[in-house]
């Protein structure tokens, strides 16, 4: 607690000594020791004082978004996972794009496209947001029979790549990320003002085709695509 002189003295004015008592004696506790484990005052910091932590858990559309608020931070998280709130189990996917038939390599493409409601909207106050974002997803290659009969595969060069969004402004981004399986987790730190935010994930391909004399009759469709089997955004404000 802030304290104040309690006797001004003014120049030229004699002092008394109970002028001089009155000034330090409020401080006299803290000379003798009197301070808690944080180098405060006792009882100054108390659970009275303290705002009253509040949450919320809620299923919305596609995914459960946790939410809870306390003195000097709020925190943030949205979810969807198969096996969970998308799907039957862990090993089905709970959405899937088909590479092949369409090229994704123009702009980013928002995850709420093929998942409700993949968003967390958080109001922030002025401080700094930490968090991260991960994605669970799997692409592989496109295999089929060539014009000769042989079996051939097409996609090695294709990529994708995993980015977070804050109002429309990229925060966070993974590199690229050639077929594979694969758990991508990303952390992240920026300061921020006080607004309301949507922090949203999307994703960014290159694919292309093969030429149409090549290509027969693909024998494995299911590796054209990518299968997202979950998504997480954990977003954490805190401010004074």
């Amino acid at each position: 607690m802030k304290k104040f002189t309690e006797q001004i003295n003014k120049r030229f004015e004699q002092v008394t000594p109970q002028s001089v008592n009155d000034n330090s004696d409020q401080w006299i506790d803290a000379f003798n020791g009197g301070l808690d484990n944080q180098n405060l005052p006792i009882n100054v910091v108390e659970n009275t004082k303290l705002k009253t932590t509040t949450g919320t858990v809620a299923s919305v559309g596609d995914c459960t978004v946790t939410k809870w608020f306390g003195q000097t931070q709020s925190y943030g998280h949205v979810r969807s996972l198969a096996g969970e709130e998308g799907g039957i189990n862990d090993f089905l996917a709970i959405a899937s794009v088909n590479l092949t038939t369409d090229s994704w390599n123009l702009g980013w493409n928002p995850l709420s496209n093929w998942i409700e409601d993949a968003y967390l909207d958080l109001e922030l106050q002025e401080g700094m947001i930490t968090g991260s974002f991960n994605a669970n997803w799997f692409y592989g290659l496109q295999t089929f029979n060539d014009s000769g009969g042989a079996s051939a595969v097409w996609g090695e060069n294709w990529w994708i790549r995993w980015g977070l969004f804050q109002n429309g402004v990229l925060i966070a981004e993974t590199g690229n990320a050639y077929p594979r399986a694969e758990n991508t987790c990303v952390p992240f730190k920026v300061p921020c003002g006080s607004q309301l935010s949507r922090f949203d994930l999307r994703w960014q391909a290159l694919t292309d085709n093969p030429e149409p004399g090549v290509m027969n009759a693909p024998t494995d469709k299911i590796l054209s695509l990518i299968q997202i089997f979950g998504f997480g955004i954990t977003v954490n404000n805190t401010f004074k």
